[in-house]
């Protein structure tokens, strides 16, 4: 929890912990935070030095790569209740009140994930990790989450309309999102800039960057999501 004000007693909508089930689930979270943080770094590290089997659409592979693997254990999966995501959405909270981003983010993807998986069950999941094209249709909600939450800004607005508490409005955290002009991150050089700092992609009109240069720098990562980008767009759209 936060250090101050209401987060140091809220639970942000998480469950109670008297339940067993919920204990050993929050134990497992804390277990997996490090690890899929250290296996994702490693990832950055290889990208960084010019790794030519590296590229930047296997960070984010990587952390579900992890995710899957590790809450597809029998013994892990039969922990994953129908409001378990609140408790990773919750620790998020506390991590975006403590401004550190880069843990929120990975409690709230995995968040997403916890739900989705409890929404369709081990078989549906699996089945789709191993059918790409059937994401956008399937995976809507994981594949919101990671688009949303890419930039500083989105972690928190997104976390807003998950959580039933006031927390980030007392922090003003909602506020000084919403103040600021729309963010994106140059998916080149991850850079955080205005939307109108940034150009997207034609076709999927999902990522963005700062030029050409970044443009091209991220193509051969790009190019194997940009159609499921694409579909899922058009599923959005089709929806409204």
């Amino acid at each position: 929890m936060s250090e101050a004000g209401p987060a140091l007693t809220c639970r942000h909508g998480g469950p109670t912990p008297d339940a067993i089930t919920t204990l050993e689930f929050t134990w497992l979270l804390m277990e997996t935070i490090p690890v899929m943080i250290s296996e994702t770094d490693a990832v950055k590290r290889r990208l960084a030095a010019g790794d030519e089997e590296t590229d930047r659409a296997d960070v984010c592979l990587q952390e579900i790569r992890f995710l899957l693997y590790f809450w597809s254990l029998p013994a892990h999966a039969a922990l994953i209740e129908r409001d378990s995501h609140m408790v990773p959405f919750s620790c998020a909270v506390d991590a975006a009140i403590d401004r550190n981003f880069e843990l929120a983010r990975v409690f709230v993807r995995t968040g997403a994930f916890v739900r989705q998986w409890a929404k369709q069950g081990r078989v549906g999941f699996l089945a789709d990790y191993d059918n790409p094209t059937a994401w956008p249709a399937h995976q809507a909600e994981m594949l919101d989450c990671l688009r949303k939450t890419r930039t500083d800004q989105g972690i928190v607005l997104y976390l807003a309309k998950q959580v039933p508490c006031g927390c980030l409005q007392h922090y003003r955290a909602v506020k000084q999102a919403q103040a600021l002009c729309k963010m994106e991150k140059c998916s080149g050089c991850e850079a955080q800039k205005p939307r109108t700092d940034l150009k997207r992609c034609s076709e999927c009109k999902d990522v963005w960057y700062c030029n050409v240069e970044c443009q091209r720098a991220d193509w051969q990562s790009h190019r194997k999501l940009c159609k499921v980008y694409a579909q899922a767009r058009r599923a959005r759209n089709a929806a409204k």
